[in-house]
């Protein structure tokens, strides 16, 4: 009982470090040093002087993101540990308290270092024991496990190898982008009768794209029935590209009601196959394209093809959804 006790003393110090009490922490691992320092209830990450990521707690769980704040992994307390996942949700490290330190180990159970409490510092350790650099508190705030990997990701694949893309995070219950029909997940490609794509925009570094597309974003705030373009992807793609374009219902002038992210990766695809997954959806898009102008080829009142000519069955299009498709098409071919 009483190192069940003395278990939770430590954590509850480590949770309230990273949520309040201030502190610095330096530690270098697979040859990336990073730097932490605590602000409001979370923490915020340095790589050579440019912020790397961030920590911030809610309900007692310590979320970890990337600098354009797409989720990394999170740590949370699960029976007597605190288990790391990843961003998928998968078990990758946890923590255990062990002789008044914290001892930390692989998803296999295989201990891969150490954090012990010296006077007025916390000192972190390899598995071998070799140190690997220290905090200014003796709490043993938690080493930010997604994040680490994340960052020996990013040396190992540099970001020039791959591209980002920009995809929806958030959506305002009762807004324009909800009732047009956008979701959580949604890729934004393109707005019908604009000159750009979300393709001509592609870049390796967050920092040159998402301006660009912000701006190309807020140049349409004040368009009349705005049309969004978006790429859904099928629950589970993974560097695979099996969704499906979808042109939303037309939108009004001010705000829209959704939040959007650029990221070198997500749940969706990693660095490394980030410019597969674009040219797979681009080619997803043409096609999409392709099958709007046929639509709009189609003669208004004409039968829609039968299955044997490669059509879906169904009865006559009525004339408005002829016009619909000929209204779309022609805003986004301009």
């Amino acid at each position: 009982m009483r190192k069940i006790f003395l278990f939770l003393c430590v954590f509850a110090l480590a949770s309230s470090a990273a949520a309040g009490f201030a502190y610095n922490i330096d530690v270098t691992v697979g040859g990336v040093r990073y730097t932490g320092r605590t602000f409001g209830n979370g923490v915020e990450y340095r790589v050579g002087g440019k912020v790397a990521g961030y920590a911030k707690t809610m309900g007692g769980v310590l979320t970890y993101t990337a600098p354009n704040n797409a989720t990394l992994g999170t740590v949370r307390k699960v029976g007597n540990y605190w288990e790391y996942r990843d961003a998928r949700n998968a078990p990758i490290a946890r923590v255990e308290e062990l002789g008044g330190r914290h001892t930390y180990k692989s998803a296999n159970g295989s201990v891969i270092g150490y954090a012990v409490p010296l006077g007025g510092r916390t000192e972190y350790r390899a598995g071998n024991n070799a140190t690997i650099g220290s905090a200014d508190t003796n709490t043993l705030p938690f080493r930010p496990i997604p994040l680490e990997n994340y960052l020996k990701q990013q040396k190992k694949a540099p970001a020039a190898k791959g591209v980002c893309l920009t995809r929806v995070t958030k959506l305002t219950p009762g807004g324009q982008a909800v009732g047009a029909g956008l979701q959580l997940g949604d890729f934004l490609i393109a707005f019908a009768g604009k000159d750009w794509t979300i393709f001509d925009l592609l870049n390796a570094s967050y920092e040159v794209m998402h301006p660009k597309v912000a701006e190309k974003v807020r140049a349409t705030r004040e368009d009349e029935h705005l049309v969004m373009i978006v790429y859904r992807p099928v629950p589970g793609e993974r560097d695979h590209a099996g969704g499906a374009i979808v042109a939303l219902a037309p939108m009004s002038p001010g705000k829209k009601g959704y939040t959007y992210t650029t990221a070198a990766d997500c749940e969706y695809y990693t660095v490394a196959g980030s410019k597969k997954y674009a040219a797979e959806i681009e080619a997803i898009y043409e096609r999409w394209l392709e099958q709007e102008k046929a639509k709009a080829e189609q003669p208004a009142g004409a039968p829609e093809k039968s299955p044997e000519d490669g059509g879906a069955p169904g009865k006559s299009s009525a004339l408005n959804a002829a016009l619909r498709v000929l209204e779309l098409l022609a805003a986004i071919l301009g």
